[in-house]
């Protein structure tokens, strides 16, 4: 009954929203919140919204205001208000039917699956991962704290990845058995192994649903929970049983097709209009700056903003963020170019807040050139796409 579980999957991702958190440095921190009750309540990890001066959502063309309402950081959770968002709640699964072997799927936004993407409709699609339970048991779930007492969890191996944080963790019902946290780390690694992805590979982690239950009952917010477990697969079926079930998925995913389109339609003129190339660029270059608290939170590094490649293959590619970057032959420059024609510190490239890549010469001795026009030294110019950045000479060439 393979083709039922997953409708009921696909029906629990319409759930799902992608939350973006602003830090005070105008950072920006993707995660993932599920919707558990009728009143706008969603769920999500506590490090996704840690330090945020602001915190909004994102599903196809909307934009939504989120207020925090309780933050655990002892058990990496926060529970969310979101106005006007028209989803199904989630029902949370029963402890006692959560079993090792257990098929789940975890759903989210990993950032990983953006591809630089500007298509804010590609941003705003889930991407559903399955496995199995692999263990029931506990660890440190705590954001500050690493001496803190350890939690349940749900250790499984369907894929989290960065921005899955807070996303549900859902059996072949669509019932929530966890909401996935991080991923399983080495003990014994370096900061230098971990920026590089020191991953133990297929380990995950979800908060227990009981852990998760008890924060919601403390501050009487209701949710829905399902008495039975969930079964697919146990027992043989007829032929005419077979093709019923076939005809009638496909009909499902019709209608959730349908709806889906429907939907969005229908709310293009509810909510807040949103600048959607102006939304894609943020989420895409300022998704830096995490905290150092689980690798699906990320870790303290900038990401890159823009590339410059050369002309020819010799030069390695040139990246940068919205730090002033400095570039020359030095070994201390930011971007090393190994080439005579290169002063020690030649110039600075950095990205304005419009997105703009900025050239400034610092005096250089071969002098620094937009497409054959030199720079007045110390005066920043914008280098648009498809011009020509020659640095010192005709054979260190670079465009956008």
């Amino acid at each position: 009954m393979l083709f039922s579980a997953n409708g009921k999957i696909l029906e629990s991702s319409k759930s799902v929203i992608r939350v973006i958190s602003v830090l005070h440095d105008d950072n920006m921190v993707s995660g993932t919140a599920f919707c558990i009750n009728t009143n706008g309540y969603f769920l999500t990890n506590a490090h996704v919204v840690n330090g945020a001066k602001s915190v909004f959502a994102v599903m196809s063309r909307n934009k939504y205001n989120v207020k925090i309402i309780k933050k655990y950081d002892d058990i990496d959770l926060a529970i969310l208000k979101i106005e006007n968002v028209d989803m199904e709640p989630l029902l949370f699964a029963n402890r006692n039917n959560i079993n090792v072997t257990d098929r789940v799927s975890s759903i989210g936004f990993p950032s990983g699956a953006d591809n630089d993407s500007n298509d804010l409709e590609e941003l705003t699609t889930v991407t559903i991962n399955s496995g199995i339970i692999g263990k029931l048991t506990k660890i440190n779930l705590s954001i500050k704290n690493r001496n803190a007492v350890r939690s349940s969890v749900v250790q499984h191996d369907a894929v989290v990845n960065h921005g899955n944080s807070g996303g549900p963790l859902v059996n072949e019902c669509g019932h929530v058995v966890g909401v996935n946290v991080q991923k399983g780390l080495s003990l014994n690694r370096s900061d230098a192994q971990i920026i590089v992805g020191d991953i133990v590979q297929g380990i995950f982690y979800a908060i227990d649903v009981d852990i998760v239950k008890k924060a919601l009952r403390e501050l009487h917010i209701t949710f829905l929970e399902t008495g039975s477990g969930c079964s697919f697969g146990t027992g043989s079926m007829s032929v005419n049983e077979r093709k019923y079930l076939i005809i009638g998925g496909i009909l499902a995913l019709l209608l959730a097709i349908w709806s889906i389109i429907y939907y969005t339609q229908e709310n293009k003129n509810k909510n807040s209009a949103i600048d959607e190339s102006a939304l894609s660029r943020l989420i895409s270059r300022k998704m830096g700056k995490h905290n150092n608290q689980g690798v699906a939170q990320g870790y303290d590094f900038n990401d890159v903003a823009v590339q410059l490649r050369s002309t020819k293959g010799n030069l390695p590619v040139l990246s940068i963020t919205q730090a002033e970057s400095i570039v020359g032959r030095s070994r201390s420059a930011t971007l090393h170019l190994d080439d005579s024609q290169v002063s020690g510190k030649h110039l600075t490239l950095f990205v304005d807040e419009k997105g703009n890549v900025v050239v400034k010469d610092l005096g250089s001795t071969n002098g620094t050139y937009i497409d054959g026009r030199k720079l007045t030294p110390n005066h920043p110019y914008v280098l648009n796409s498809g011009e020509r950045l020659i640095i010192g000479s005709e054979d260190v060439i670079y465009t956008l």
